[in-house]
């Protein structure tokens, strides 16, 4: 008789540097950023997992936050953008935290910049960044790219 085995190697995680771009006015603030970037047997990464730690400095209760991630290389180009939220009822001085995973990392990245993109408040008023751009809807019926669901 035969028996076929699939070969396992140890996987391999590598470090991705991250930035916490901060904006005046911003109720959320970002304390801790961690990106791994997971990598195939030729060191090109095939996904990044990203960990965000983040405090409300602001005096209302936030009901929702969404972050921007974006990839870039060495000269600041954009290779990526991730966009991710996070439902969850931070109440002011309080901390969140959040995961998402990225799949299809441009081998190219060397740095992600994360920004807090808007924050809805308990009374459904709303901050939103000045860098804050609607993406063009997808067609009806289709999936909207970019904005993951949380993991």
């Amino acid at each position: 008789p035969s028996i076929c085995l699939y070969a396992q190697g140890q996987e391999k995680v590598q470090p991705l540097k991250s930035d916490f771009v901060p904006e005046d006015g911003c109720p959320i603030t970002v304390s801790n950023i961690r990106t791994e970037l997971d990598m195939d047997p030729f060191d090109v990464p095939m996904a990044a997992r990203i960990y965000i730690d983040y405090q409300n400095v602001g005096q209302r209760p936030v009901i929702a936050t969404k972050f921007r991630m974006r990839f870039t290389n060495d000269s600041g180009k954009d290779l990526g953008t991730l966009n991710g939220s996070d439902g969850a009822m931070v109440g002011p001085g309080q901390t969140g935290s959040q995961k998402w995973r990225r799949e299809k990392i441009d081998p190219r990245t060397t740095l992600m910049k994360v920004r807090v993109l808007t924050v809805k408040f308990g009374e459904n008023d709303v901050w939103q960044s000045a860098k804050f751009t609607l993406p063009p809807l997808p067609p009806p019926g289709q999936p909207v790219e970019g904005d993951p669901q949380p993991q």
